[in-house]
């Protein structure tokens, strides 16, 4: 019945218990450290397409404005230059109504320039002759072609060159 606790045995034992609390709270300081990190990185990137798609918003809303003020003379808009020296032209806007998409149509693919807008992949210009081919992201719902899925047969999808002039009406 009685038992003989050895002094030595009960501190190696606390010792040890005392290390691996120590080890416990070292490794939960080194992954909450990782999971910042990685919070912040997903929520650096996703700032930087939203203010890629802010772009493509403010150059519909110049064409608006000068579409608005325009008297039967071609709309100029201004070259988009990105910061890595990057240039392209505007060709026209597609416009899904049903989904609420509307994007200009850059004349250059590049993965920068796919970030802001469609762009174009293949073909002349807008209302030229041949096929005319457009490539664009699917950032799921941060906007783009996220909501493709949504369109059914017989929903309209509308081209318009830089005169706001209809250049290609698609029913699916």
């Amino acid at each position: 019945m009685n038992q003989i606790i050895y002094h030595e045995k009960v501190e190696n034992n606390l010792v040890t218990i005392k290390s691996d609390r120590k080890l416990y709270k070292l490794l939960f300081i080194f992954f909450l450290i990782i999971l910042v990190t990685f919070l912040f990185y997903y929520g650096f990137l996703y700032f930087r397409i939203l203010k890629k798609g802010q772009i493509s918003k403010n150059i519909l809303e110049v064409y608006d404005i000068q579409q608005l003020y325009a008297s039967n003379t071609p709309v100029t808009l201004p070259n988009i230059v990105l910061e890595n020296g990057q240039s392209t032209d505007i060709l026209g806007v597609i416009q899904i109504e049903k989904i609420g998409l509307r994007y200009p149509i850059l004349a250059i693919t590049t993965d920068d320039f796919l970030k802001i807008a469609p762009c174009k992949f293949y073909g002349n210009e807008l209302n030229g002759y041949g096929n005319f081919c457009i490539a664009g992201h699917n950032y799921d719902n941060d906007e783009l072609f996220s909501n493709l899925k949504l369109l059914e047969v017989g929903d309209v999808i509308k081209t318009y060159n830089l005169n706001r002039k209809l250049c290609f009406l698609y029913s699916l």
